[in-house]
């Protein structure tokens, strides 16, 4: 048996058209412009020829805009894997990127994989390597490497070698 799409919940046309034109998310906006299309009388099937989509698609919008209204049809982002730190742990690593890692360490600075190390032997919790980059990343990290120079470089004569070396081209 065939479901009926019917918007049962009054919605004001104008009001519709509003919400539709401010919004910045596509897929929302395709999803109001489905309704929208309803309550304007197309049929299901001539929905699903203006807007690329499914007629089981096309129900379920209706299903959720009946039930919550515009809150309904928002796009919603999925939560995402739960941190394997907590928030006291996540402390302690911000304090060691912060004040260098201690001797217990055995290192004088940090790399992915010596903070890998450390919070596995600290804290018996296992990282990749992106997924260590990605955490000092949402703890608003960056890399940074200093760039290490001989204590004996004389700055003007490198830019003077620069300047007088041929230019080298591939043929």
């Amino acid at each position: 048996m065939r479901v009926a799409a019917k918007v049962t919940r009054e919605v004001d046309l104008e009001e519709l058209k509003r919400y539709e034109q401010a919004t910045k998310d596509v897929g929302e906006r395709k999803r109001l412009m489905g309704i929208r299309l309803k309550v304007e009388g197309y049929s299901v099937t001539e929905i699903m020829k203006i807007i690329p989509v499914t007629q089981c698609t096309l129900l379920s919008w209706v299903k959720k805009f009946n039930a919550k209204g515009f809150d309904g049809l928002r796009t919603v982002k999925p939560l995402g894997k739960k941190r394997n730190l907590n928030e006291e742990q996540l402390r302690i690593v911000m304090d060691w990127l912060d004040n260098g890692p201690e001797e217990r360490h055995g290192c004088c600075f940090w790399t992915g994989a010596k903070l890998i190390e450390a919070v596995k032997r600290e804290f018996g919790v296992s990282y990749s390597s992106s997924g260590i980059y990605d955490l000092l990343k949402d703890l608003g990290y960056r890399r940074l490497v200093a760039k290490t120079r001989h204590h004996k470089t004389d700055p003007a004569a490198a830019t003077e070698f620069k300047k007088n070396s041929p230019q080298w081209s591939r043929r």
